[in-house]
């Protein structure tokens, strides 16, 4: 069973949850692949979160964000319109 990511605010259990926090810095370390990162997201929230938390991590320039925006185009699209982001 995957870990499920949980906002940083919520509090996490300790056998199953991450923050996005933890997931993307899991990310980053090489202990989390893309494929395992994309299965933590599961709704238009999720992919906010973690898009955020990549993007303040790793800066708004980093190719994790594209592979972001590649692999959950509709929900991409639907953040960049809400935040009045260029696609």
């Amino acid at each position: 069973m995957q870990p499920t990511a949980t906002t940083d605010k919520q509090p996490s259990h300790p056998n199953t949850l991450v923050t996005f926090k933890e997931l993307v810095s899991s990310y980053i370390a090489g202990t989390t692949s893309f494929d395992e990162l994309t299965l933590s997201i599961r709704c238009e929230s999720c992919y906010g979160s973690v898009f955020d938390e990549a993007q303040d991590q790793l800066g708004a320039q980093n190719q994790l964000m594209e592979r972001l925006a590649d692999e959950f185009p509709n929900y991409h699209k639907s953040l960049a319109k809400e935040r009045d982001l260029e696609i």
